[in-house]
């Protein structure tokens, strides 16, 4: 890892889903990685959020859609991408 790697957050439900992603983007990013919404949500809400969120849409309990809806209401400036499958 490199010192200016942007720091990427993974939320997805499915941990297979998740860990293929980081793997993937560890080479180029400081990943970390949520197993869904509330997770993300109070690690967006750490001291040093992450540049990016990759975020799936479709989790049980809280959607991707719903925590969008609460970084955006809070203000929160990270970057997010959704993602779903295909």
């Amino acid at each position: 890892m490199y010192v200016n790697q942007p720091k990427v957050l993974l939320v997805d439900d499915e941990k297979e889903v998740a860990d293929a992603y980081a793997l993937r983007l560890e080479a180029v990013a400081d990943v970390s990685v949520a197993y869904g919404g509330p997770e993300a949500l109070s690690m967006v809400e750490e001291s040093d959020p992450p540049d990016t969120v990759l975020l799936d849409r479709h989790m049980p309990n809280k959607s991707g859609d719903d925590v969008l809806a609460e970084l955006r209401s809070d203000d929160v400036q990270t970057r997010v991408i959704m993602v779903t499958a295909i």
